[in-house]
């Protein structure tokens, strides 16, 4: 993918890695992709000393991961209601409780191997906006807490505590978790692709992948046996799986930046309009916004580019002036759009799709608080033989025939 397309404010913000140009013939493990569900493997692969390869096409974080919101919050994609009513309680506990042990690991990773990320745990805000989502919410945090799950409901005079500008008219009150993370999207991927080179992964940017066959990897720059190969691929999956290819749907997500604000206005992560909507503020200032993508469905669904769409960031544009008006003259600094990719149950794959060959994919624009315990899940079951929990709601067989 060109390098020439519109830079989030991660990759323009963020350092780059200086690697190899050339190809090893072999490796034990090779992890295509060098988002943070790659790196995160490779980190794992080579803390359990596989001889470990990581093939990116453009540059780290360049894909998916470098184009998202920089938040971890945990929880599930689709309403926990929805889940646990359509797939079982159990399985809906499961993922939750997946989402809240990767976000917990991954603060912990990051602390052992000195990553400074500009992470943050100041907690992720669900917002409301009409009364039926409010009893929604509130159903929700009743059956968390009966899973298990400590969440908080914030009642719109106790919200306006959390934010430095008048409370928008709309926003009737929010969930609140807590343990939700934000940090800078690009660092972190660097971060642990950086502690992954230091148990010996070796990674290289700019490779091709044209096909995988029985264990080899055939690229534009050479060939190279593995015994493993981990598909880290996201919305590109479905390229070198043709029977992936309707399972993990490419989806375009839409972003924008401002020039860093002169006050802190947001802590934590927020979110509105059930997830359509999401934001956070950085460290600099800089306000980060995404969604809108329910504007322009038909172009979004199915559109595997990174270009800008017009209709969603005028949407988005609008949602600032409508909802924040007094943030709406800050200047935009940066627009972006990057390709994700959505299973039909809004799941992620995780786990063997045959000898040899393991998947983490189909994050369905959620993927940040999965991506350290599936890299750790997947490490586990190529050094030890299978995973050290239950891994049914992701197994990639329920949507492969046989």
């Amino acid at each position: 993918m060109s390098d020439s397309l519109p830079l989030s404010y991660w990759l323009a913000t963020g350092p780059s890695l200086d690697t190899p140009a050339t190809l090893p013939d072999r490796a034990q493990v090779v992890v295509l992709g060098g988002g943070v569900f790659g790196v995160s493997a490779a980190l794992f692969l080579a803390r359990a000393g596989a001889d470990v390869l990581v093939l990116e096409e453009r540059r780290l974080a360049g894909g998916a991961t470098g184009r998202n919101a920089g938040i971890v919050a945990p929880g599930t994609t689709q309403s926990y209601l929805t889940l646990g009513e359509t797939a079982g309680w159990d399985t809906a506990r499961q993922v939750w409780q997946f989402t809240e042990d990767s976000a917990a690991l991954l603060k912990r990773v990051l602390a052992e191997e000195g990553v400074e990320a500009e992470q943050r745990v100041e907690g992720a805000y669900s917002v409301t906006m009409t009364p039926a989502e409010v009893e929604t919410q509130k159903r929700t945090i009743e059956r968390l807490a009966r899973d298990g799950f400590a969440l908080t409901w914030l009642e719109r005079h106790a919200l306006q505590g959390h934010v430095g500008l008048p409370l928008p008219p709309a926003f009737l009150g929010a969930r609140f978790n807590p343990r939700g993370m934000i940090l800078h999207s690009a660092r972190i991927v660097l971060g642990l692709a950086q502690a992954a080179q230091g148990y010996g992964a070796q990674i290289r940017q700019g490779v091709h992948v044209l096909r995988v066959r029985d264990g080899l990897v055939e690229t534009n720059q050479g060939a190279v046996q593995a015994d493993h190969v981990v598909l880290a691929t996201n919305a590109y999956t479905g390229s070198l799986v043709p029977a992936l290819a309707s399972v993990i749907v490419p989806t375009r997500g839409q972003m924008r930046s401002t020039a860093p604000l002169p006050q802190r206005v947001f802590r934590g992560s927020w979110s509105a309009n059930e997830g359509g909507e999401y934001w956070q503020q950085t460290l600099d200032g800089s306000w980060v916004l995404g969604g809108m993508r329910r504007r322009a469905a038909d172009a979004e669904v199915g559109y595997l580019a990174d270009d800008l769409n017009a209709t969603v960031q005028g949407a988005l544009d609008a949602f600032v002036a409508q909802h924040f008006p007094d943030l709406a003259s800050a200047p935009v600094s940066h627009r972006w759009a990057g390709s994700m990719g959505f299973t039909p149950d809004q799941r992620p794959l995780i786990g063997p799709l045959g000898p040899g060959l393991w998947i983490l994919a189909g994050c369905s624009g959620h993927g940040m608080p999965f991506a350290t315990e599936a890299g750790r899940q997947v490490a586990s079951w190529i050094c030890q033989g299978q995973p050290d929990r239950a891994m049914a709601p992701f197994d990639p067989q329920r949507f492969l025939p046989g």
